[in-house]
């Protein structure tokens, strides 16, 4: 486990110092393309990591015979099926792009159609105007959604306000949201560098 700290802050702090700090440019190209490779190599790691736990995980299932054991049966022919025709033939290939297209568009698009209704049945139940900031939520999200119709366009009142509020006060939350998961995903990342937090070795 103490290797695979130190091994994961070096590659944090090689790859601050060669891209946020400026050192690869100023020390040579050749840094800076070692960071790069440091780069894919923790994606290509974390790739293959994921998969093994998928892999790990659902084969228990499958052997031990649990609840929805079909569909981790399903996922494992998926995933190795799906993975030796890439390797096979190419991202471009007859199989994967058929697969693409009649397995995982179709499925695109029933999710975001189910995903539609979940976001219609949650803004029902959170709109309720039982106190005042739900009451102004609901009102700012109507005038929103109206501004945004061709209703927008035909009142020009209307439209100007929307504008407004997307561009003033909703842009503001949306950068203090921002700012608060930066700050957040920071705080975790200096975690991890220096040791603090283990979990992800199995401390």
């Amino acid at each position: 486990m103490r290797a695979a700290l130190l091994l994961g802050a070096f590659t944090a702090l090689f790859v601050v110092a060669t891209h946020l700090l400026g050192l690869g440019a100023s020390v040579g190209p050749g840094l800076a393309a070692l960071g790069d490779r440091m780069i894919i190599a923790s994606y290509a790691g974390a790739a293959l990591l994921g998969v093994f736990n998928l892999v790990r995980i659902h084969t228990r299932r499958v052997l031990l015979r649990r609840a929805g054991w079909g569909n981790s049966l399903l996922l494992l022919g998926g995933l190795f099926g799906f993975g030796a025709s890439v390797l096979a033939q190419g991202p471009a290939g007859t199989v994967p792009d058929w697969v693409f297209l009649h397995v995982l568009a179709p499925l695109y698009a029933s999710m975001y159609g189910l995903v539609a209704f979940f976001i219609t049945s949650a803004a029902y139940r959170a709109f309720r105007a039982r106190t005042a900031e739900t009451a102004i939520l609901l009102v700012a999200a109507v005038v929103v959604m109206l501004g945004e119709t061709p209703l927008g366009s035909l009142w020009a009142p209307l439209g100007a306000f929307t504008g407004w509020l997307v561009r003033t006060p909703v842009t503001g939350a949306y950068r203090a949201i921002q700012i608060g998961a930066t700050l957040g995903a920071l705080a975790m990342a200096l975690r991890v560098v220096f040791g603090i937090e283990r979990t992800h070795v199995g401390g």
